[in-house]
């Protein structure tokens, strides 16, 4: 009784959709609007397999996880895209809908293949596999 619309569907987005999503109205390969995975500093901007890589200039701490973490992190851990969504980059890749395919890399990917052209194929449940749901409103 209380609904404003008639219609309202949950489903998981199109490979375009989620894209679109994640890049909010920029040209780049990742979300934040850039070319690069590091701040100036050499800072992560988002949770990456960081085992390969040099700590940045003023961590103070020397583990493998430079990037803060070693596993999944808080959604909101770092910045949101111009859309205002979180972690459209790395930390969970995320599943599409048509096929067996995960958008934006995640927390076991190198920076390089968590870019929002990157496709990760799902080849059953894992740790670093999710799924953002889109609602689909019409009257």
């Amino acid at each position: 009784k209380k609904k404003k619309y008639k219609n309202v569907e949950f489903r998981l987005p199109t490979e375009e959709e989620w894209e679109f999503a994640a890049r909010a109205n920029k040209v780049a390969d990742y979300p934040w609007g850039g070319y690069y995975y590091k701040n100036k500093k050499g800072c992560y901007l988002s949770n990456f397999d960081s085992s390969q890589e040099e700590p940045c200039k003023d961590c103070s701490y020397h583990f493998p996880d430079i990037d803060g973490s070693f596993f999944l992190v808080k959604g909101t851990s770092y910045f949101a895209n111009d859309f205002g969504l979180y972690g459209m980059s790395g930390n969970a890749a995320e599943m599409v809908d048509g096929g067996k395919i995960a958008k934006g890399g995640s927390w076991e990917d190198q920076p390089a293949d968590c870019t929002i052209g990157s496709k990760k194929v799902v080849k059953g449940p894992s740790p670093a596999i999710g799924f953002r749901i889109f609602m689909e409103i019409s009257n």
